[in-house]
C-alpha cells in the first residue's frame, strides 16, 4: 500500500491541505512577484527581504530559534538575489513537523495574510527537543555584535537595545498591535514624546527625559559640575549660620531660664530676710498701709529679732490642735475617727521670707511640738532653748553641714545659706535634726501608686504613723513636694472610708488660721486644713519623720554617712 501523500501548509497565506506540486503551483500562481504582508501584524508593501528581516527582528518571540539560525546562515550564505527554491526544496511550513521555512519572494499585496500562531509556533515538547550546536550559536552572536541595531520600520539606528525597544512599542504600536492603532496615538507620539536632537518617538515620562539630557551631558558636564558645587558650598554655608544661629539663641534661653530659677530658689545670691523685709515696710509706707512710726518700730524690733536669733513670733497662731482635739471628741459630721499629732503652733511666712522660706517655717512648727515633749526638750536645749528666727536657722543649717552632715547638698546650695534666700527641702531638715540629737527619717515617695496619679500609699502610711503609741509616734511630719512644704498634723477617716490628711501650710497667713484658735470649730473652718487624696497629685514627696533622739554613738554614725536618715 502506498504511504500517504505528504501535505503542507503555506506560510504566507496559511493556505493548508497542498501536496508538493499543489504547494509549488501555488507560490508560483497566488505568490510570485508580489509584495508580502506580515503574517504576525499589518506590515505589508515591502520587498521580501525587508520583510523576512522585520519579522526575525520583531517576531522572534513567535517563532523558534531552530528558524533564525537558519535564516542567518542563509542570509550569510546568499548576498546576491535570492532564489526561491535554492538549498530548499520546501519553502513553507509542514503541518507535520511545524517548521516554519522562509518561502519565495511573492506576495498578495491586496490580500491580508493572516496566519494563526497555532500554526506556527511549536510547543514546549517540541522546542525542547531542538539540537543546536555551540558553533552556530557562536556564529548567530557574533553576527548580532557586529550589526548595527536599528528599527525595523523606520530608518532609526544606532540607538541601545531598551530605548529601541521602547521606540518601537509606542512609535509602531499601530503596527504591532492594529486593534489598539489609531491616529490618535501616533499624533501624540510625534507631539509630546519627539527626541528634539535625533527625532526618536515613544519614549515618554522619566526615560524621555534621560535619552534628552543624555546629549548634552558631556557638553555640560564641566558647567553643570562647578554650578553645583558652588550653589552645594553656598547651601553648606547657610546650614552652619543657622546652626550657630540656633545654637546661640539656645544658650540664651538657657541662660536666662537659670537666671529665673535661681532667682526663685534664692540662688542668685540677690537679698535675703532683712533686706526683704525692709523693702515689703517701705512699699507699705508708700502706698499708706504703714504709717513712719509704725516703720521705724518694725524696723528696730526686726534689728533685735537678728541681733538675738530668737523669732519674734508675730506670725504663729497656737492652740490650734488642743482645740481641734475637743472639736472631734465633740463630733464633726462625717467623720469616723481622728489622729492627731501633739499640740503644733502654725507659723507664717512673713514679708521677709515671703516667697521662699516654707522649709524654714515647717521647721519652726516641728520645733514646737518637740519643745513641748520633755524626751526631745532635754536633747535640745543643748543646743537650742528658744524658737529661732529664719536668719539664725540659717546658721544652725550650716553649722551642721561644717560638721560633715549631708554633704551632698552643702554642695548643691554651695555651702552657704545665710544671708540669702536659698529654699531648703527635706535633707537640709534632716541634716538640722540629727546635729541636734534627734533621729529624722526621710521617706521618699518617688511616684504616684494609682492611675489617676494619686498616692493612696502615702496617706495610708500616714495613717499607721499617727496611730502608732509611744515616743515619736504622735508627733508632726514635713512634707515635701516640688516648689512648696507642709507639715501634717493628723489624719481624718470618713464615715465612707475615704481619708483626708490635716495640713498647717505657712502659706496661710494669720487671719487664715485664728478663726481654728477661737470659737467652734465647723467642717467650714476645717478647710482650711483638710487635703484629700486627689488634692495631692504632685509626682513625688518626701516626708521627714521623727523617730526618737540619738545617743552619741549614732550621731558619728550620721555624720560619716552618705545616706544617714533613709
Amino acid at each position: 500500500m502506498a504511504a500517504p501523500p505528504v501535505l503542507y501548509t503555506c506560510a504566507l497565506c496559511g493556505q493548508d491541505g497542498l501536496t508538493d506540486p499543489d504547494m509549488r503551483s501555488h507560490m508560483v500562481v497566488v505568490h510570485q512577484e508580489e509584495t508580502i504582508s506580515c503574517p504576525f501584524c499589518t506590515l505589508g508593501g515591502v520587498s521580501y527581504d525587508e520583510m523576512e528581516l522585520h519579522i526575525n527582528t520583531v517576531h522572534t518571540d513567535d517563532m523558534d530559534i531552530e528558524s533564525i539560525i537558519k535564516y542567518s546562515n542563509r542570509n550569510q550564505e546568499n548576498t546576491s538575489p535570492r532564489n526561491p527554491h535554492h538549498g530548499n526544496p520546501h519553502p513553507w511550513h509542514n503541518g507535520e513537523n511545524g517548521k516554519v521555512h522562509s518561502g519565495p519572494k511573492t506576495g498578495n499585496p491586496h490580500k491580508k495574510v493572516d496566519i494563526p500562531k497555532s500554526k506556527i509556533m511549536k510547543t514546549s515538547e517540541q522546542k525542547a527537543n531542538i539540537n543546536i550546536t555551540d558553533s552556530e550559536l557562536g556564529a548567530l552572536a557574533s553576527r548580532i555584535e557586529d550589526e548595527e541595531i536599528g528599527c525595523p520600520f523606520c530608518n532609526i539606528r544606532g540607538i541601545p537595545p531598551v530605548d529601541l525597544n521602547a521606540h518601537v512599542n509606542r512609535a509602531h504600536a499601530d503596527l504591532l498591535s492594529p486593534e489598539k492603532a489609531g491616529p490618535s496615538n501616533m499624533a501624540q507620539f510625534d507631539n509630546d514624546t519627539v527626541c528634539p536632537m535625533c527625532g526618536l518617538q515613544g519614549l515618554e515620562g522619566d526615560l524621555f527625559a534621560q535619552h534628552v539630557e543624555g546629549h548634552f551631558q558631556e557638553e555640560q558636564r564641566g558647567k553643570y559640575s562647578i554650578v553645583s558645587a558652588t550653589q552645594f558650598m553656598q547651601h553648606v554655608h547657610d546650614l552652619q549660620e543657622q546652626e550657630e544661629a540656633e545654637t546661640r539663641r539656645r544658650k540664651q534661653r538657657e541662660e536666662e531660664e537659670f537666671r529665673r530659677l535661681q532667682a526663685r530658689y534664692g540662688m542668685d545670691n540677690q537679698g535675703n530676710y532683712r533686706s526683704q523685709s525692709m523693702t515689703h515696710m517701705e512699699r507699705a509706707v508708700a502706698r499708706g498701709q504703714m504709717s513712719t512710726m509704725e516703720y521705724h518700730k518694725k524696723k528696730a524690733e526686726m534689728a533685735q529679732t537678728l541681733s538675738s536669733g530668737k523669732d519674734d513670733g508675730k506670725s504663729c497662731v497656737r492652740g490650734i490642735v488642743q482645740r481641734l482635739r475637743a472639736a472631734y471628741a465633740s463630733g464633726i459630721y462625717g467623720v469616723r475617727q481622728v489622729f492627731l499629732a501633739a499640740s503644733v503652733d502654725h507659723f507664717s511666712s512673713s514679708w521677709g521670707d515671703k516667697g521662699w522660706g516654707c522649709g524654714y517655717r515647717n521647721i519652726q512648727m516641728m520645733l514646737s511640738a518637740l519643745f513641748r515633749d520633755p524626751a526631745y526638750r532635754d536633747v535640745l536645749v543643748k543646743s537650742i532653748s528658744f524658737m529661732p528666727s529664719i536668719p539664725k536657722i540659717q546658721q544652725m543649717i550650716e553649722e551642721a553641714w561644717s560638721r560633715g552632715f549631708d554633704r551632698e547638698g552643702s554642695e548643691q546650695l554651695g555651702g552657704k545659706l545665710r544671708n540669702t534666700r536659698k529654699w531648703i527641702g527635706a535633707t537640709e531638715v534632716a541634716a538640722l535634726f540629727s546635729s541636734l540629737g534627734v533621729r529624722a527619717q526621710v521617706v521618699d515617695f518617688h511616684h504616684p501608686t494609682a492611675a489617676d496619679g494619686s498616692h493612696p500609699q502615702l496617706f495610708d502610711w500616714t495613717k499607721n504613723h499617727f496611730r502608732q503609741e509611744g515616743a515619736g509616734g504622735k508627733h508632726p511630719l514635713y512634707l515635701q513636694h516640688q516648689g512648696h512644704s507642709r507639715t501634717i498634723i493628723g489624719y481624718e477617716e470618713h464615715a465612707d472610708g475615704s481619708g483626708r490628711l490635716l495640713i498647717f501650710d505657712p502659706g496661710h497667713n494669720p487671719k487664715q488660721i485664728e478663726p481654728l484658735a477661737h470659737g467652734k470649730i465647723t467642717g467650714t473652718q476645717l478647710r482650711v486644713l483638710r487635703r484629700t487624696m486627689s488634692g495631692l497629685k504632685h509626682r513625688q514627696y518626701q516626708i521627714v519623720a521623727i523617730r526618737g533622739v540619738l545617743s552619741n554613738r549614732e550621731v558619728e554614725v550620721r555624720i560619716h554617712s552618705v545616706v544617714p536618715w533613709k
